[in-house]
């Protein structure tokens, strides 16, 4: 399994600080990451995780999610048909994150992926000519 990493700049971001403090606490030793190839600092979502514990820092909303968590965007116009959907996304224990098209852009904008080499799932169920999906 992938480990997921994060760069100064992610994590910058989610905290809402700079990017140099981040790399200052890395390179004082305290928070632990390593260094790639090319110079770039990463720290894996476990220490990370750990950092703020330690420092009683809260958790940023990016990260509230478990990392194996699956999530889901349903978007349907018939209300039947979308309840019936959710159901299902429940049992099978999958966050459902948005339930209708005016959710749409304002849910994939704040859940869209902070760290890198993430990428976001889009799947569009649409009628076809016989309004089969």
């Amino acid at each position: 399994m992938r480990v997921k990493t994060y760069s100064t700049f992610d994590i910058a971001r989610m905290l809402e600080i700079v990017p140099g403090t981040v790399a200052n606490w890395v390179d004082k030793g305290r928070l632990r990451a390593f260094t790639t190839p090319g110079g770039h600092r990463r720290v894996s979502r476990e220490d990370l995780v750990s950092f703020l514990k330690k420092n009683s820092m809260p958790m940023p909303k990016q990260m509230s999610v478990a990392s194996d968590q699956k999530r889901v965007l349903v978007v349907e116009d018939d209300e039947k048909l979308l309840n019936l959907i959710v159901k299902a996304f429940r049992r099978m224990k999958v966050q459902r994150l948005a339930a209708s098209y005016r959710c749409l852009l304002d849910t994939l904008q704040r859940c869209s992926p902070c760290g890198s080499g993430e990428s976001a799932r889009l799947v569009l169920l649409t009628p076809g000519p016989y309004n089969e999906t």
